[in-house]
């Protein structure tokens, strides 16, 4: 939620309006099936053909600064292009997804939109950690997933950093920036399974 708030902030200090408008939305009912994302999908603010991108944010870094930033579901839509020039100007490089295996792009809130055909992004914590060894990151994510994601030990501590989740902030305000100021939409990649989706939703427009 602070991400989701400071990113919001960011944006009203840009000088200028945006060309199109940007929505904050804070779903609930996640873990019983996205089911606030579902709803908002079936009842959108604005018709789901005229959602120019969705960029998600599900789990933060609260575990310091970063070289790198992954956007899941860069390789799959236009949209990476511009999380790549994103993370470049804030000095990262786009890491692709560091466990494909765990599905974390088919799981989280901007899966529906994804199978409606709104090219979706969910930007995600990077791996490279200033100061740690290069296997920190990976080592680290796997201990939270075995021993605190969604467990009573998933709490705040006095340990959490804060720095990397405002890399994070700071990225997705770029995104976000960027397809707002443009008139084009963007796309997904003709070899993405939700392309079909996609075409259908252009027709519509």
């Amino acid at each position: 939620m602070a991400a989701l708030l400071a990113t919001a902030a960011a944006l009203t200090r840009a000088g200028h309006p945006a060309r199109r408008s940007i929505y904050f939305v804070a779903t609930t009912g996640h873990e019983a099936g996205l089911l606030g994302a579902q709803t908002l999908v079936t009842r959108p603010p604005v018709p789901l053909e005229r959602t120019a991108a969705v960029i998600n944010i599900d789990r933060g870094n609260v575990w310091g600064t970063t070289r790198d930033i992954v956007a899941l579901g860069a390789e799959l839509s236009s949209l990476g292009n511009i999380a790549s020039q994103a993370a470049q100007a804030e000095g990262l490089s786009l890491t692709p997804d560091p466990a494909p295996e765990l599905g974390d792009y088919f799981g989280s809130d901007h899966f529906p939109f994804a199978l409606a055909g709104v090219p979706a992004l969910q930007i995600a914590t990077g791996r490279n950690f200033v100061g740690q060894p290069a296997d920190w990151g990976d080592r680290t994510a796997e201990n939270y997933l075995t021993t605190k994601y969604h467990q009573p030990g998933d709490e705040f501590h006095a340990g959490l950093s804060y720095e990397g989740l405002l890399q994070q902030v700071a990225v997705m305000t770029r995104i976000a920036w960027a397809v707002a100021q443009t008139g084009e939409f963007p796309v997904w990649n003709e070899n993405s399974v939700f392309h079909e989706a996609g075409a259908r939703l252009r027709a519509a427009r």
